[in-house]
C-alpha cells in the first residue's frame, strides 16, 4: 500500500509540475507521406478497375491476382509510413462495373497508365529512397498493366531483404551496364536447356535484342554520369544442372541482380529521371515479350 501511494504521490506531482505546460508538438509529416496520400486515388482508381474486370470474368485468375497486388500497394500508399512499408488496413471501395471485357480493359489500362505516371512524377523532385519508392511502384502498376493482356501473377520482389544502397553514382550506373551483360550471356547460356518449341525459349531472341537496345541507350548517358562503358567481359557462374529447371533459375537470378542494380542507380541519381526507366524496363523484362516472368523491386528498407 506504501509503495502505491507513492507512486500515487510521484504522477500527481509530475502531473501538477508548473515546468510542464502546453500541448506536445505535432510531429513533422514528411513530404513522402503527404506525396503518398495525394497519389493514393490514382493507384485506388486502378484498383476498382481491375477489380472490376475481376469481377466481370472471376475464371480469368490473373485479373484478382492483378487486383490483389493493386490494393496491397496502394494500402501501404494510404498507410501511416509507406517508406517502410507499414499498410493501412483500408478498405479500397468497390469495384467498378464492367459491362464487356473490352470496356473493362480499356477503363483499366487508362487507369494503371494515370497511377504509373503520378508514380514517376512523384520521383521528379525526390532523390535518394523516396525515388526508389516511387520507381518500385511505377514498375509493379506497369507490370500489372502489360499483365492485362498477358500472363501476369503476383511478382515475387526481387530481394525483400536486400538494403537499397545510395552510393557513387558512377560506380552504380557501371554496375547496372555489368549486370546487362550479365544477363545477355545467361540468355545465351539458357537457349540451350529449352527445347526449340517451348515458347518461353522462341521469345529469347526478342529479350535479347531488347537487352542489346537498353544497353546501348544505357551507355549513351556515360557523360551525364560522368564515366566511361565498361566493356562486356566475365564469365559468369552457371547452374551445375542442364536442364529447362535450371535454365529458368538461372535467368530469375540475373534478372533479380538486374533490378537491384538499376534500384541502386536511382537511389544514387542526382537526376532520378534519367535511372527510373530502366527500373521499368528490368522489372517488365520479360512481361513486355509475353513470357509472364517479372521481378518487381519492391518497396525499398528505410535504412
Amino acid at each position: 500500500m506504501g509503495i502505491a501511494l507513492a507512486l500515487a504521490c510521484l504522477s500527481g506531482c509530475a502531473l501538477s509540475d508548473p515546468r510542464i505546460s502546453g500541448t506536445p508538438p505535432t510531429p513533422t509529416v514528411s513530404a513522402l507521406v503527404t506525396a503518398a496520400q495525394a497519389t493514393a486515388p490514382t493507384l485506388q482508381a486502378a484498383w476498382q478497375a481491375v477489380a472490376g474486370l475481376a469481377r466481370f470474368d472471376p475464371a480469368n485468375t490473373g485479373w484478382a491476382a492483378a487486383a490483389t497486388t493493386l490494393r496491397d500497394q496502394w494500402r501501404v500508399l494510404v498507410g501511416p509510413d509507406p517508406i517502410s512499408r507499414f499498410a493501412a488496413d483500408a478498405d479500397p471501395g468497390t469495384p467498378l462495373t464492367v459491362s464487356s471485357a473490352e470496356g473493362g480493359l480499356s477503363a483499366a489500362d487508362a487507369a494503371l497508365t494515370a497511377a504509373r505516371d503520378a508514380a514517376l512524377a512523384e520521383l521528379e523532385s525526390t532523390p535518394g529512397l523516396p525515388a526508389v519508392f516511387w520507381a518500385g511502384l511505377a514498375a509493379g502498376v506497369e507490370q500489372v498493366r502489360q499483365g492485362l493482356t498477358l500472363t501476369y501473377g503476383p511478382a515475387t520482389p526481387a530481394n525483400p531483404a536486400v538494403t537499397v544502397a545510395i552510393t557513387d553514382e558512377t560506380a552504380a550506373w557501371t554496375t547496372l551496364i555489368s549486370r546487362y551483360d550479365e544477363t545477355v550471356f545467361a540468355l545465351d547460356a539458357a537457349t540451350g536447356f529449352f527445347d526449340p518449341a517451348d515458347p518461353d525459349r522462341q521469345q529469347f531472341p526478342v529479350i535479347r535484342a531488347a537487352l542489346h537496345t537498353d544497353r546501348a541507350a544505357l551507355a549513351g548517358l556515360a557523360d551525364a554520369v560522368n564515366a566511361t562503358p565498361p566493356e562486356p567481359a566475365g564469365i559468369y557462374e552457371l547452374p551445375p544442372e542442364h536442364d529447362a529447371a535450371a535454365a529458368r533459375a538461372l535467368l530469375a537470378a540475373s534478372q533479380q541482380r538486374l533490378v537491384e542494380a538499376a534500384a541502386v542507380w536511382v537511389a544514387s541519381a542526382a537526376d532520378p529521371t534519367l535511372a527510373a526507366p530502366y527500373l521499368l524496363k528490368t522489372a517488365t523484362l520479360t512481361l513486355d515479350h509475353g513470357t509472364g516472368w517479372a521481378e518487381w523491386p519492391g518497396w525499398p528498407d528505410a535504412s
